[in-house]
């Protein structure tokens, strides 16, 4: 019996006490191809010796003992042709083998899973993007124009010029759904043309706020005082507060203070 067939049937002892710790154990001891073997044939197997054997794999590839090029193709067919419900195992095997290979392995990876059908797949597929790659941004690109997906969104934002934004920016708003979003997006909008700013007097008051504070722009007193209003509610509130702290707005500070009873009744009326 060879040596991984071996580590086969001790995972499958009930009665083995530590067995997890002895499996990795016994995978230390396994030839870069052995792990691979291991690998390959826990896939659809137990995962104890399939952690295992990934953590090794990965280990031989970022030491540079290997590349792992064979296994990697077939993690691709398996994806394209496998059973569905195991595709999101295979995804994982193959974006742990991306994070522990080169840049040259992990833009292949990348643009193998951001092309997918799938958007679980496309998820995995932008965690390996990398700004300051041609390539991925390349990639990125590709997948934003073909999917517009939320994440890829957000890459952007943290990534791109804002001059690549601007081109970009009305799709952007349709799927940038949470305020710190879209205060990322106009603070660098913002290095273009400040004026952009009120726009989010529509789209989202207290994000409007928070970047005027950012930017050191001036907001009317009665402006805020409407906002802050709106916003009672709201769950950032506090949010909300600390920049009319920014502003020196003591009056308003204060009147909230007092209005403590009205807003719990008013956060407990929306979370219902």
């Amino acid at each position: 019996m060879d040596r991984v067939s071996q580590i086969e049937e001790l995972s499958k002892r009930h009665d083995q006490m530590d067995a997890g710790s002895i499996i990795s154990a016994l995978v230390r001891c396994l030839s870069f191809d052995e792990s691979l073997e291991a690998c390959r044939r826990s896939l659809e197997g137990a995962s104890a010796i399939r952690t295992a054997s990934l953590r090794r794999v990965c280990s031989d590839i970022r030491h540079a003992h290997t590349n792992g090029s064979g296994f990697i193709t077939e993690l691709k067919g398996k994806i394209l042709s496998g059973a569905p419900r195991r595709r999101a195992g295979y995804a994982y095997c193959l974006l742990e083998i991306a994070r522990a290979s080169d840049r040259s392995v992990k833009n292949d990876i990348q643009a193998f899973l951001c092309s997918s059908k799938y958007v679980g797949l496309r998820r995995r597929g932008y965690k390996l993007y990398e700004p300051d790659c041609p390539h991925s941004r390349e990639t990125l690109d590709r997948a934003w124009r073909e999917f517009r997906d939320p994440e890829a969104a957000w890459l952007m934002v943290k990534g791109h010029a804002p001059v690549d934004l601007q081109r970009e920016k009305s799709d952007l708003i349709s799927v940038l759904s949470e305020g710190w979003q879209l205060s990322r997006l106009y603070l660098k909008l913002a290095e273009l043309d400040e004026a952009q700013v009120s726009d989010l007097l529509e789209l989202d008051p207290i994000t409007y706020v928070y970047v005027c504070v950012k930017l050191r722009r001036p907001v009317p007193h009665d402006q805020l005082t409407a906002i802050l209003e709106d916003s009672l509610g709201d769950e950032r509130l506090g949010l909300l507060l600390w920049c009319l702290g920014e502003l020196r707005h003591w009056d308003l500070i204060m009147a909230v203070s007092r209005r403590s009873e009205e807003i719990t009744t008013l956060r407990f009326a929306r979370s219902g």
